[in-house]
């Protein structure tokens, strides 16, 4: 009996520290002085198979995560870095962008439109 008290508290454990991790909110962005600075925006987009239009009016982080989700990136969009992870996430950039980029998991792509 004692042992299957402490294997219950060591999957607890395990799982704790598992939702802990995955809820939290904090970008990592290579832009220095991103989140405190009022003239950068970061959007975060996730889910799955879902497909975004994104535009701001202040200097752009993008964050794209989830599986085979499509983000189309406004012309006019001051576009400075593109953050991806997850799995089959397709963004297309304009041609006039130039972001910093960081890929991460599996079949992630970043395609040019003119």
């Amino acid at each position: 009996m004692d042992w299957e008290v402490w294997a219950l508290g060591v999957v607890l454990l395990l799982f704790a520290g598992c939702s802990s991790q995955s809820d939290a909110t904090t970008v990592h962005a290579l832009t220095v002085g991103a989140e405190d600075n009022p003239e950068y925006e970061t959007i975060m987009v996730g889910g799955v198979e879902q497909e975004y239009n994104v535009s701001s009016n202040k200097s752009l982080v993008l964050v794209v995560s989830g599986s085979y989700n499509v983000v189309y990136v406004d012309e006019d969009t001051d576009l400075s870095e593109v953050v991806m992870s997850g799995n089959g996430n397709l963004v297309y950039i304009s041609s006039n962008h130039h972001p910093r980029m960081m890929r991460s998991g599996l079949k992630n792509l970043i395609l040019r439109y003119k």
